[in-house]
């Protein structure tokens, strides 16, 4: 490469201040500089004085013209010198991509990691200026040095047709699109409005989705492999994703959180398998900002909701802005049970139309009528009365949807309270069907469950 520098002089300056423009320390833009485009086409000593003439104002000592006002306009009014910086910025890529993999052999491309050409455009509109070249341009120029073809006179055919992504047939980029997971679908959406609109109005499948809030760490999880931490560092929040620390000043860990927790959950088309919520705080402010957090114009479309925490007001604050019908599973795990926050829970569409809800750490305190409707039950209770078993008698074994009930008690059961309804049989027919109800007590222990002929 370092050839082509050494017979284009003009193009050669061109990056060099493009460099300088960017405003980084000398020693370090001279390195960098090297290493991209090859340690023999400069030396320092030049490199200096080029540095010092632009920082005058001068970019051709023989124009009698004298100082320029705003260094950019030289790139800025030239098409080829933008086309130079371009180049520039496609070499030091191919550098850091060998760099990578000479590092980290077995990982991916840094390409594939990120979306890193449209990131490098809004750089170099960031030195140069927004409104010197689009989008489509600067990515047509970039491959085009990427594959090697450094002609910067090239003259391009605007009437030629390139054809892009989005020219697939619609059915292929639904099936494409659907197969990307959360991340690589917001890069994909980054690279145009079209694309961007497009990935919008596709369904979004993901599987998991787990926010963890603790006193000194927020934590938001994908996967097993995909993590982001958020670390309490004062008043301030240490983001960490990927190896990378960021430090966000005067905002706390939690609220940097549900910032890029919302943006997760915005997208109407995401529809998550389970949405997993655990904290081990009893804040209301957390608790009163995830709550602002969830606040959608749409319903958030979640199969199964797992919420542990020392607060019920969790699950009051998270069930109502879940999609009713298509929420089948409620999960909790809680050693306080709130009376009034479950009372509220207890008249929402999502919880009537559940169908299967399991609570562990606490005992269920409320009546039991509260849970008939569901197809499968597993809770705590202090003791079993006969009034109880005479309810579900009557009430769960009448439904055509109840499947099972499995329920664990602190006391002992008094087993004469079963005897007295079921007999010694423990087993009772299913109306209108061949089904029947087998019923197995224990100490503490007591468990309903349909079962086929």
């Amino acid at each position: 490469m370092s050839e082509f520098f050494k017979s284009n002089p003009m193009a050669l300056r061109h990056c060099l201040l493009y460099k300088f423009l960017q405003k980084n320390a000398i020693e370090q833009v001279y390195s960098v500089f090297c290493m991209v485009i090859g340690y023999d086409v400069i030396k320092k000593e030049d490199f200096y004085s080029y540095s010092n003439q632009f920082d005058r104002g001068v970019f051709d000592i023989n124009d009698d013209r004298g100082s320029i006002t705003d260094m950019r306009d030289v790139l800025r009014s030239d098409k080829y010198a933008l086309r130079a910086c371009i180049l520039y910025e496609s070499l030091k890529y191919e550098l850091t991509e060998r760099v990578y993999k000479t590092l980290w052999p077995k990982s991916n491309s840094l390409a594939h990691k990120s979306n890193p050409i449209f990131s490098i455009y809004n750089y170099f509109c960031k030195v140069i200026g927004d409104d010197v070249m689009d989008y489509r341009e600067f990515e047509f120029w970039f491959y085009r040095f990427l594959n090697g073809d450094f002609d910067l006179n090239y003259v391009r055919d605007k009437d030629k047709k390139t054809y892009e992504l989005m020219d697939m047939p619609v059915v292929v980029m639904k099936n494409i699109v659907e197969y990307l997971d959360i991340f690589d679908r917001m890069k994909l959406a980054k690279t145009s409005q079209s694309l961007q609109t497009f990935v919008e109005d596709t369904k979004l499948l993901h599987h998991t989705l787990k926010l963890n809030i603790s006193p000194y760490m927020a934590t938001i999880s994908f996967s097993s492999s995909v993590c982001i931490k958020y670390i309490r560092e004062g008043k301030d929040c240490v983001k960490n994703y990927k190896k990378r620390e960021t430090l966000i000043q005067n905002v706390s860990y939690w609220k940097q959180a549900f910032l890029d927790f919302k943006h997760f959950l915005k997208n109407p088309k995401l529809h998550l398998n389970t949405f997993f919520i655990e904290s081990d705080v009893d804040n209301e402010n957390v608790f009163d900002d995830l709550e602002d957090t969830l606040k959608f114009t749409h319903f958030l479309s979640v199969k199964n909701v797992f919420l542990v925490g020392h607060s019920w007001e969790l699950l009051a604050k998270i069930l109502p802005v879940l999609k009713p019908g298509y929420l089948k599973t409620i999960n909790i795990d809680s050693h306080n049970p709130n009376v009034d926050s479950m009372e509220k829970v207890f008249e929402t569409k999502q919880w009537k139309q559940a169908k299967y809800f399991k609570m562990d750490g606490a005992c269920f305190i409320w009546p039991l009528r509260n849970l008939y409707h569901f197809k499968e039950v597993t809770i705590r209770l202090e003791k079993l009365s006969l009034e109880d078993v005479r309810e579900m008698k009557e009430v769960l074994f009448n439904s055509s949807d109840f499947e099972k009930c499995s329920m664990a008690f602190s006391r002992e059961i008094d087993m004469s309270v079963c005897e007295q309804e079921f007999g010694n049989l423990y087993h009772s027919p299913a109306p209108n069907s061949t089904d029947y109800f087998k019923i197995k007590v224990e100490d503490h222990h007591f468990e309903v469950t349909r079962r086929k002929r």
